[in-house]
């Protein structure tokens, strides 16, 4: 019968305490560590990525050497350790898997031909949880699919003399600072660990018209709705398509030469909510103009055009500094809706 893997639940900074022998001494040595869970696997997989949480290399990911890197000392193969760098987190030599030894833990690459850091592939190194650097997240439990299905029906009824309708965060979630690349990856992580992400979802009217009775019962409506609202630091930005090929989609200020003008978020962020929007039907995207013609059988007074779309936003403690807007398209005329994706 198979045995079954231990499941080994080591996510937050930690001291990793291992012992190493200079001779016939022993010494005790730790690191300071954060372990992240590897994107697209459940916990019980033990996969983790290990950034390092102090030092000069703080903010970066450990990475496993390969074999062909090994050199040769005294008739002995040497590991050569590779030096930490930026996550990537499509690098499986910046994945370790975590397994249980007789004495503590230890760690191997998932990368056939990987080696991980000397300190992690020792056998028997143990754990100390750092009380100092926990801080107190709230509850985040990811997307909320019943409010998104209840809040159509809710706007079909607010009233037409409204130009916006309440907005409401139908999800949350705490993303690593490693997979936003804001300043230095150490100043990052001395600023906060997460980014609060939430989305929220809203209506805004984009057209009106009057019937001034000369069409009769049609109106026409050719409309071009605003593209998405992007702001960096609540300054209007853009995306910067010149960059890119380093796994980041990047924004840029508008106006170029401003303090803190650019971003990246990692496309592992950009994937994950561009399936929620096409999987989980909260909002919607596409193309961003509209042209419509309707008859209506009886007579009308007016006709509003709603945009619905959701706000992604990003935040570190109390500055918001990514705002995304995009979405759908209502109808709403006295008696008559009609919800469409743009």
């Amino acid at each position: 019968m198979k045995k079954q893997k231990q499941r080994i639940h080591v996510v937050g900074i930690v001291d990793i305490v291992y012992t190493v022998y200079l001779g016939d001494r022993r010494q005790t040595k730790s690191k300071t560590v954060w372990f992240i869970p590897v994107i697209g696997y459940p916990l019980s997989s033990n996969r983790y990525y290990v950034v390092r949480a102090t030092g000069r290399h703080k903010g970066q990911a450990c990475t496993c050497s390969r074999e062909e890197d090994m050199s040769t000392c005294c008739f002995r193969n040497i590991v050569n350790d590779v030096t930490p760098r930026a996550l990537d987190h499509k690098d499986i030599y910046q994945q370790v898997e975590i397994f249980k030894s007789r004495r503590g833990f230890a760690a191997k690459s998932v990368a056939p031909d990987g080696l991980p850091p000397h300190f992690l592939r020792r056998k028997g190194w143990r754990v100390n949880t750092l009380s100092s650097y926990h801080r107190q997240l709230g509850e985040a439990l990811g997307l909320n699919v019943s409010l998104c299905m209840r809040l159509l029906p809710e706007f079909i009824n607010f009233p037409m003399s409204s130009k916006f309708s309440k907005a409401e965060v139908v999800g949350r979630w705490y993303c690593p600072f490693v997979f936003i690349m804001e300043r230095r990856l150490g100043d990052q992580m001395t600023n906060s660990l997460f980014y609060e992400m939430t989305l929220e979802q809203t209506w805004e009217e984009i057209y009106t018209c009057e019937n001034d009775k000369t069409l009769g019962n049609i109106v026409a409506v050719n409309v071009t709705v605003p593209k998405d609202e992007i702001k960096l630091f609540r300054k209007e930005a853009m995306k910067d398509d010149k960059r890119g090929a380093d796994g980041y989609l990047w924004f840029r200020h508008v106006k170029d030469n401003e303090d803190g003008s650019n971003l990246g978020l990692s496309l592992a962020i950009v994937e994950k909510m561009r399936w929620i929007q096409e999987n989980e039907g909260c909002v919607g995207g596409g193309e961003r103009y509209m042209k419509v013609e309707k008859e209506f059988k009886g007579e009308w007074m007016s006709l509003k055009i709603y945009e619905g779309g959701g706000v992604l936003r990003w935040r570190w403690v109390e500055e918001v500094w990514l705002l995304c807007v995009g979405g759908e398209v209502c109808f709403k005329e006295n008696g008559w809706n009609l919800v469409t994706n743009l």
